[in-house]
């Protein structure tokens, strides 16, 4: 008896991964038609969005990621949403740059087809010298994709104009939440011109989750950005934590699978050498989950890579020869985090950006609260209609009470966007608290605040202050051998990969402390 109970429980957990699997390989891109960007080749005139959520919901919330990040990272967030609000889908942006990622053989790991050392062969393991001789991913050379250096704000709200658009012809609502860098592309879109109407008359509501916008650069900031990316010899993509485009994102969505696939093997990322420069590996042999996080994990991982940090548990575990990962006392599990980098259960994405457009983080540095400047005339921005946004958006007057009952003055919301001056009103997206009912759109506001998404913000977890030189610029790199692309790197064997370290851009310009609800509420 005590058998076939085992037994029994045993087919049981199989049958609910299968039906899990089954459910999770519905996930899918959905890219359609976005702007027709001046230079680009047709094939990357398009943008993408993961939907979570039941097809009849008429009403749908938009969510942008931020910096490096893809629309699987948004998944859980996604899903705790539609959960709880009826009748409403959630649509997560798979941006165009994303179009340039080869996600081939994540598809079959994740689909259980492909071992973790044949994942790593293909995607980092060709790289060592005489490691691995067999089919293996491409990298793009910056020389094959200048175009992208146009790839800014411009772009980036063009194709959400263009999915905001699609949502619509759902007949519901429509709301457009942002995440770090997100919240930027956010307000962008909520002031831009559209022919002399903002953006925002399309939009029941907006959502910022641990984002927002700085206030703008001046003019010879941005000339001076713009004509340094301009440069022949500057890369389209921005440098992530000092790691050059696209082996962060290589590193991220592949580790995070290995973790997930073969969480006790040994750390063929550790073993290998490649990420030695970075600071990503312990001195001890460990598994593909411990080395996951290891590298993520605050107070092990460097500070270079704080915007992705997440608070994942005790560390490395003491029991050796090969050392496992000790999760107690995470805010985030381990698997669970895993699970959105990788994009487990999504078919053709993962939770990264691979290759970032430098371009979206200079024009976010001009987006200021939607106000027309003069960085913004330099770089080609029509982020203006701050003073002209719909009454909805704005901030509510304070409601008093009726007689007979004390009237209480509201306590203070955090909100996302820093104070502006008087003269300078624009935007201002603090959590609204009304009466008796509350609308779904304004729930959702609350929704980014709860203990339950704490996950989302530790995807990013952004300290007040990521703005930051990482690493000192390196000597000269090597050349580069006959038979590799332009972007390749030169080989590990003597100091892996020296020419990726380099300063990184800031993510975020953001110049005070985050007053985030998810920050008020605990979550880092």
């Amino acid at each position: 008896m005590p058998r076939l109970t085992k037994s029994l429980v045993l087919a049981g957990a199989l049958l609910l991964i299968a039906c899990s699997a089954a459910q999770a390989s519905a996930l899918h891109i959905h890219w359609m038609r976005g702007y027709a960007a001046p230079g680009t080749p047709v094939r990357y005139d398009k943008v993408g969005v993961l939907e979570v959520g039941p097809r009849s919901a008429h009403n749908v919330l938009v969510l942008e990621p931020g910096t490096s990040a893809g629309s699987a990272y948004f998944l859980p967030l996604a899903e705790w949403v539609v959960s709880r609000l009826h009748g409403w889908q959630v649509w997560s942006v798979e941006r165009r740059e994303n179009l340039l990622e080869d996600q081939s053989r994540l598809n079959l790991a994740k689909a259980g087809h492909l071992d973790a050392t044949q994942l790593f062969d293909y995607y980092l393991g060709w790289l060592l010298p005489g490691a691995y001789t067999g089919p293996h991913m491409q990298l793009i050379p910056d020389s094959k994709v200048e175009f992208a250096k146009q790839w800014g704000m411009k772009v980036a709200v063009e194709d959400l104009h263009d999915v905001i658009g699609a949502a619509r012809r759902l007949g519901g609502r429509v709301v457009l939440g942002g995440h770090s860098l997100g919240g930027a592309v956010v307000t962008a879109y909520a002031t831009w011109d559209f022919g002399g109407h903002a953006g925002a008359d399309d939009l029941a509501g907006l959502v910022y989750i641990d984002g927002g916008s700085p206030l703008a650069v001046d003019a010879p900031t941005a000339r001076e950005e713009l004509t340094v990316l301009d440069s022949s010899e500057t890369s389209p993509w921005l440098s992530f934590g000092g790691i050059g485009a696209p082996f962060a994102g290589l590193f991220s969505a592949t580790g995070a699978t290995a973790a997930l696939i073969d969480p006790d093997g040994a750390s063929l990322a550790q073993s290998s050498g490649l990420l030695n420069a970075f600071g990503l590996t312990p001195d001890v042999p460990v598994t593909n989950l411990a080395q996951f996080g290891f590298a993520l994990n605050v107070g092990t991982s460097p500070a270079s890579l704080s915007a992705a940090q997440a608070h994942l548990g005790a560390g490395l575990g003491t029991a050796g020869p090969l050392h496992g990962w000790n999760g107690a006392g995470a805010l985030t599990p381990i698997t669970r985090y895993a699970a959105m980098l990788s994009g487990a259960g999504v078919d053709g994405a993962d939770g990264t950006e691979w290759y970032f457009p430098d371009r979206l983080t200079i024009d976010t540095g001009a987006v200021g609260n939607g106000i027309a400047n003069p960085a913004q005339k330099i770089l080609g921005l029509d982020a203006t209609m701050g003073r002209q946004l719909p009454k909805g958006l704005r901030r509510p007057p304070r409601r008093r009470r009726g007689p007979g009952r004390r009237a209480r003055a509201r306590q203070p919301v955090p909100h996302s966007l820093e104070e502006r001056a008087s003269d300078q009103p624009g935007l201002d997206v603090r959590p609204q608290r009304s009466g008796r009912r509350v609308p779904a759109e304004r729930v959702l506001h609350r929704a980014a605040a709860v203990p339950a998404t704490c996950e989302v913000h530790q995807a990013i977890e952004l300290r007040s202050k990521v703005c930051q030189e990482t690493a000192p610029r390196p000597p000269p790199p090597k050349p580069v051998s006959a038979g590799r692309s332009s972007s390749s790197w030169p080989s590990p064997a003597a100091q892996p990969w020296p020419a990726c370290i380099t300063p990184s851009r800031c993510c975020i310009r953001s110049p005070g402390p985050s007053r985030s609800p998810t920050v008020r509420l605990g979550c880092s």
